[in-house]
């Protein structure tokens, strides 16, 4: 396969890295930029007009390597327009409705030439679907190019999933073009990298979409059989560029603004507001996009019920992903227009319903844990004597484990607070649930024909899944929430409970704008080791020396049992290296 493969691949990657500096001179010597803009997050001029490189070596390794396949004109044409209605967008600035109707208008087209879903039971529907899917995936990508590197990355990484996936799975066709266009993609990269070169634009994140769109389209062909499991597949190819369309739609809409309005308030971004420097908030992505690759790829070898339990995981981890995200302050200010005054967050809307919200994904855990112990006692394999015991058993589960939920008070913590009460009211709750569970089956149907296996993995799920939801919104907050780069530079002195709560007082309130850069302590059995990341790097007798080498502004005392002498001592010295003094007391923490 490979022999078969690697021209393709080669000849599409030089393409592509001749074409992309030569366009970049174009776009240069013809004005053609992207200019820095309040709703925009570059602040450079940068030349546009990228996806010409990305359109014409897909082109022309298409020509050549796809002639005999029975659908080069119609994905030909298709393409072609697609990226000369994002050139015009690029040179002139069309209307969003004009390049709505654009889109719906070829992908219609496609229709027609045969390329749309075949995996519902009524045709017409198929074709609304089709419609829907390639408007949405085009307007996908045209949203995630907001980064350097972002939307040509996660095009490399989808289309080698796609290349990998349908390779193997739907004939070579999609395979062929998903490696052509991974392969030009790949090519820009090198020049849409951060500090990125070219940007892409219109013309080339509408294309990228518009193919991606057709070969999972193409992928569904394998069957019409179990549906859920193959439309899941592409959703998670597209993981990333689905969840930011759908965290900016909702997120905008939230707050009164339109759909089409250009906005900082991307993934992208809020993780950059989050602290993370633009380089790791694209890999970062990366990462996400590969992990959703390699579930849809599992598609190949679990079977269909196995396949949505972990679609329907990994879209309760995105959820919560999105939750957490939402509640980034990337708005300036809320609009007036379109608004009532009753408008909040896609965050704030889910918090102010936090008991509903929690209840539901309880629902949720319970029967995928309970039908998840059932697929792993039995290596995967759901027969229909498995899924009848499934059946007339676990309304009785899900009556049962809500109810301990409940009464051992899982709703009344906070999540993004969870701690250790909280894990030990989880134990608790999933222990005696379980257990009653197991009495009440024995007691309606005797446990003729039930596993015992299953109920002991059941527990394990449950405990498992029930404790990381309520800890998955800590995790998120503890792991992004990163030192600022900016702003003053302080050292804590005192690397105890008190120093440690003053770290996380400085994470959590950004407004403070401190550089936390270590610790001081003056036990030395301390010293090397760090805190949440942050070392402790000497004692107070350092201090001089810390102070020159980390370019110390501030101190801050964090020993609330240091007596008067010791306190003076460290006044004195602060004094004597310039270096403002403040105790925890002078911080206004929260």
């Amino acid at each position: 396969m490979a022999v078969k493969y690697l021209p393709v691949f080669l000849i599409t990657l030089l393409l592509s890295l001749f074409l992309t500096p030569l366009v970049r001179r174009m776009a240069l010597r013809y004005n053609f930029v992207a200019k820095p803009k309040n709703d925009r997050w570059n602040k450079r001029v940068i030349p546009i007009c990228g996806g010409i490189a990305i359109f014409v070596s897909f082109f022309i390794s298409f020509l050549i390597f796809e002639r005999g396949n029975s659908l080069f004109f119609p994905l030909l044409a298709g393409s072609t327009a697609v990226f000369i209605t994002g050139l015009i967008d690029d040179i002139f600035s069309i209307k969003p409705y004009s390049k709505l109707f654009a889109q719906i208008i070829i992908a219609t087209f496609m229709c027609i030439f045969g390329i749309s879903f075949k995996v519902l039971p009524v045709d017409f529907l198929n074709i609304f679907v089709t419609i829907f899917w390639f408007v949405a995936i085009m307007n996908a990508f045209n949203l995630l190019d907001n980064m350097d590197g972002l939307c040509a990355g996660i095009t490399v990484i989808s289309a080698g999933i796609i290349f990998v996936h349908y390779g193997f799975h739907a004939g070579s066709s999609a395979a062929m073009i998903g490696l052509i266009l991974g392969a030009a993609a790949l090519g820009f990269l090198r020049y849409n990298f951060n500090p990125a070169k070219i940007f892409m634009g219109d013309c080339g994140s509408m294309f990228i979409g518009f193919v991606i769109a057709a070969i999972s389209v193409m992928g569904t062909w394998r069957g019409t059989s179990n549906i859920l499991g193959t439309l899941a597949v592409p959703v998670l190819v597209l993981g990333v560029p689905v969840f930011d369309t759908i965290l900016v739609t909702l997120n905008r809409r939230a707050s009164g603004r339109h759909f089409y309005d250009g906005g900082k308030d991307h993934t992208s971004h809020r993780l950059v507001v989050l602290g993370m420097s633009e380089r790791r908030a694209v890999l970062t992505l990366y990462f996400i996009s590969l992990c959703c690759g390699l579930i849809a790829f599992a598609y190949t070898k679990l079977n269909v019920t196995a396949v949505i339990v972990l679609f329907m995981a990994a879209a309760l981890l995105m959820l919560f992903f999105g939750i957490f995200l939402s509640r980034v302050r990337v708005y300036a200010a809320e609009p007036k227009k379109h608004t009532n005054g009753n408008h909040i967050s896609l965050g704030g809307m889910i918090y102010h319903k936090q008991k509903m919200f929690e209840i539901m994904i309880d629902l949720f855990i319970i029967s995928a844990s309970y039908v998840g112990a059932y697929l792993l006692r039995y290596e995967g394999i759901l027969v229909p004597v498995n899924a009848k015991l499934i059946v007339e058993s676990l309304p009785i589960i899900i009556i049962i484990k809500l109810s301990f939920f409940y009464s051992f008070g899982l709703y009344k913590a906070v999540w993004e607070y969870a701690g250790f009460h909280d894990l030990f009211n989880v134990i608790k709750a999933v222990t005696f649930s379980c257990i009653s569970s197991i009495i009440a089956l024995v007691f309606l149907f005797r446990i003729q024909g039930y596993s015992r296996a299953v109920f002991v993995i059941d527990w394990l799920l449950l405990l498992t899944a029930a404790s990381g939801a309520r800890f998955v919104m800590r995790m998120f907050r503890e792991y992004f929430n990163f030192d600022s780069k900016s702003g003053k530079r302080i050292l804590i002195m005192g690397a105890g409970d008190a120093g440690e709560y003053l770290l996380r007082g400085i994470r959590y309130n950004r407004k403070l704008s401190y550089m936390p850069v270590g610790f001081i302590d003056d036990n030395l059995e301390k010293h090397g080791r760090n805190i949440h990341g942050v070392p402790i790097i000497g004692s107070r007798h350092n201090i001089p020396q810390l102070v020159k080498k980390y370019k110390i502004d501030e101190l801050f005392l964090a020993i609330p049992s240091m007596n008067d002498a010791s306190h003076e001592e460290i006044i004195d010295i602060c004094s004597s290296n310039n270096i403002v003094f403040k105790k925890m007391s002078d911080i206004a923490l929260w």
